[in-house]
């Protein structure tokens, strides 16, 4: 869903998710939790996330510790149209336990990255792959961790 974001309005058991589309319609979005995927660094609240509704966990931000509350809900709004909104959205939807709603301002981008993916996994990810039944570190990196030598 492309739009922006212009309330948060967090009710008993959902929160609805004001959103102006480009071409000027309001629409309301109403999903059991919200996921923040804002920003590349530190978290980032927008003015709306108030304290009382990221404390009942109404309102989640993507860099907050992963305790799998999601699989609560049946269904979850990212708000966010980055690679970690994308990532995570694609994460929920494979697990099918929840409904989910990506909401941002622009039309999804598509970038190619100068290093292969293979390259880009730590150890961190390669363990939570290897969890999920796949292949753990790339081939390419551990054949490289191998070698005595930068020659070969």
């Amino acid at each position: 869903l492309q739009g922006f974001v212009t309330d948060v309005v967090p009710n008993d058991n959902h929160v609805e998710v004001e959103i102006k589309l480009p071409n000027g319609d309001n629409v309301k979005v109403c999903a059991e939790n919200v996921v923040l995927a804002l920003g590349n660094d530190a978290p980032m609240y927008p003015d709306w996330a108030s304290e009382e509704m990221i404390s009942a966990g109404k309102i989640r931000h993507i860099f907050d510790e992963d305790d799998d509350s999601h699989r609560r809900h049946q269904s979850i709004a990212i708000v966010g149209g980055g690679i970690s909104a994308a990532h995570l959205a694609l994460k929920l939807e494979r697990e099918a336990t929840s409904e989910v709603h990506m909401i941002c301002r622009h039309e999804l981008r598509e970038q190619q990255f100068d290093t292969h993916q293979d390259w880009m996994t730590d150890s961190a990810a390669a363990r939570r792959s290897e969890a999920g039944g796949g292949q753990g570190m790339p081939q390419c990196q551990r054949h490289f961790a191998g070698l005595d030598s930068f020659v070969e």
